[in-house]
């Protein structure tokens, strides 16, 4: 047989077949890979599909027929957000969140923790100290959160299936054994026993929202007195007082600021 590149033997003779030589004037350059078009990154369209909402009482039958129609954050309550066990942490003071907010950016922090940042930058707006989207005090800019440890499964774990069920046109979805489903167009209570399942659930009365921030600040309340944390009581009072204030039908919110004003330095 030949001998083919650095000494070898070309066995194309065995089958008569011989490769027809290659072409020398082709460009080793290749051509530049045309790039498809820029989608910027939706902070709010990421919340509304990984985060779920407990909304006011009303008919939501267009957003549970479609899916990432975005709802009116004036209406949400409070954000219920699904995280390992090592992010559930307020980036700012690195512990579990006190009365948790979070922002239109989707940035969970400790409600004391923003005041203190709200009085060291001087005024009720400032950048998020994660992603440095302007963040305000107004009503609905930081909405109440619970934060919940999601554990993954690991091999040899148990796991338990639940077969579901969801009516045709809505997104309302409950385990096949639950007993009925709310009517059409409307959402599942808050303290339905499916409400893990929907994106969307509503609440009567807020109070309850309130109440249990008020437990977690005056629990915060007592162990930064008794282990010294002088810096920490005078914001976490705050939050207190602006509950009385907001539980009692005033406000204690500012405006938002104007496009000059975010201008200014």
């Amino acid at each position: 047989g030949s001998s083919g590149k650095k000494g070898g033997i070309d066995g194309g003779f065995l089958l008569n077949f011989r490769a027809p030589e290659r072409p020398k004037d082709l460009p080793c350059a290749l051509p530049a890979r045309r790039r498809g078009p820029v989608v910027r990154f939706d902070k709010e369209r990421f919340m509304q599909a990984n985060y779920r909402f407990v909304l006011d009482d009303g008919d939501y039958s267009v957003h549970l027929a479609m899916p990432d129609k975005m709802v009116e954050w004036d209406a949400v309550r409070e954000v219920h957000i699904a995280k390992d066990s090592n992010s559930c942490h307020c980036p700012i003071c690195l512990e579990p969140p006190v009365a948790a907010r979070v922002t239109r950016c989707g940035h969970v922090y400790c409600w004391p923790c923003l005041q203190r940042f709200f009085s060291v930058v001087g005024r009720p707006y400032g950048p998020c100290p994660i992603c440095t989207d302007i963040m305000t005090r107004s009503r609905g800019a930081l909405t109440p959160a619970v934060m919940h440890q999601h554990e993954t499964a690991k091999v040899k774990d148990d796991v338990r299936f639940h077969l579901m069920r969801r009516e045709k046109g809505t997104g309302i979805t409950m385990r096949a054994a639950t007993a009925s489903a709310p009517a059409s167009g409307l959402c599942p209570a808050h303290d339905h026993p499916d409400v893990a399942f929907n994106k969307f659930s509503t609440i009567g009365n807020p109070e309850s929202i309130s109440v249990r921030e008020r437990g977690e600040l005056e629990r915060a309340l007592a162990l930064a007195v008794s282990s010294g944390e002088d810096d920490l009581v005078p914001h976490i009072r705050a939050c207190l007082r602006e509950l009385d204030a907001l539980s009692g039908g005033g406000t204690v919110e500012d405006e938002p600021p104007s496009p000059a004003e975010l201008r200014s330095p």
